[in-house]
């Protein structure tokens, strides 16, 4: 059975993605520091040292930080392929390298410098978050997995209608005026079956966790003045558009491995 996101969501990746890239150009050209929002955002969150607060955001930024999140994917990929669920480990190695790859490609062209006051040691150019991608790209592959294994469970019950396959037609004789008349032959259909829509992935969860996960990380990045605002928003941005993207791509190459023309 397909499992498969509501169109409006993979659509709206290309717009989003786009979006990030082109204000990451204005940044390059117009725009030598922080903007307005990106500065009174700074001055809202700012943390002090040895607080509380501080020490949340320091280990937020060690276990999200580029070896974490490896390391954490590394770990996540290798549970679930011992649990022989292959599809799941692809969906979560191929989300963060996406990520990892629009991620990089964006810092090397946009060349935004961080915030000079950091209160956490952080290298390399601003804009996007890492951080913030890596949270959001992991976070959210998760929840899609964890959503897809609620709505097979759903449509194993038939809580859900499961996609249609047509059946294949039968033919039954066709009388004719004559018995020795040659035996026409039409096809009949074995059953009715619904429209052909696959299950669409609905709203589970475990989205509240990623979604809540993800803001969380955008504030310690920005609470620790190592990154604007607008960096972890672009970072999230980019992370959510590569789950989702992941996710179309490993269910557009399972239903097309288990097409039956292809098979044949």
């Amino acid at each position: 059975m397909s499992v498969r996101q509501p169109s409006w969501i993979l659509w709206s990746t290309l717009p989003v993605v786009l979006l990030v890239v082109a204000f990451g150009l204005w940044l390059r050209v117009d725009v030598s520091g922080p903007t307005t929002v990106d500065q009174d955002w700074l001055n809202l969150v700012g943390l002090e040292p040895d607080t509380s607060g501080y020490w949340l955001a320091v280990i937020l930024a060690e276990v999200g930080g580029g070896t974490g999140a490896v390391i954490c994917t590394g770990l996540l990929a290798a549970l679930f392929i011992l649990l022989r669920r292959f599809r799941s480990a692809g969906v979560l190695v191929t989300t963060m390298l996406m990520g990892i790859v629009l991620s990089e490609l964006l810092k090397a062209v946009v060349t935004r410098v961080r915030p000079s006051e950091q209160l956490y040691d952080s290298l390399g150019y601003s804009y996007p978050s890492g951080h913030s991608m890596g949270a959001a790209a992991l976070a959210l592959g998760l929840a899609f997995i964890a959503s897809r294994a609620h709505m097979l469970r759903l449509a194993g019950v038939g809580a859900v209608p499961p996609l249609a396959i047509p059946p294949e037609n039968k033919t039954e004789p066709v009388p004719t005026d004559t018995e020795t008349a040659p035996t026409e032959t039409a096809a009949v259909p074995t059953e009715i079956t619904a429209p052909l829509e696959p299950v669409r992935l609905r709203f589970h969860w475990s989205m509240l966790l990623a979604f809540a996960w993800i803001l969380l990380m955008m504030w310690s990045r920005t609470a620790l003045q190592v990154h604007w605002l607008s960096d972890t928003i672009a970072g999230a941005l980019i992370g959510i558009s590569a789950a989702v993207l992941a996710d179309e791509l490993w269910t557009w190459a399972t239903i097309r491995s288990r097409s039956p023309h292809r098979q044949g």
